[in-house]
């Protein structure tokens, strides 16, 4: 699976998670934190739909979370990831 394959799927989940809502999403959007596009409930579900999708274990035994800073971040962990 290609990067942006990876990133328009992020995409398409994150519109799931905020019920359809109309956001331009971009490889720099924030995930989390100020200005971020999901809170702190939903990151579990985004979190659980990337292990279901792609098995890869975002808070194995990372837990500095770096990889969701952004949409950009998150793709290139998955992508990394699943090689």
């Amino acid at each position: 699976m290609s990067k942006e394959e990876i990133f328009l799927d992020i995409c398409s989940k994150l519109r799931e998670i905020k019920n359809g809502d109309k956001i331009d999403f971009s490889h720099s959007t924030p995930l989390l934190g100020e200005g971020g596009v999901i809170g702190s409930l939903s990151v579990i579900t985004l979190v659980d739909w990337c292990f279901d999708k792609y098995k890869v274990d975002l808070i194995d035994d990372d837990l500095s979370l770096n990889y969701l800073e952004t949409i950009g971040d998150l793709t290139e962990y998955i992508y990394n990831q699943s090689k």
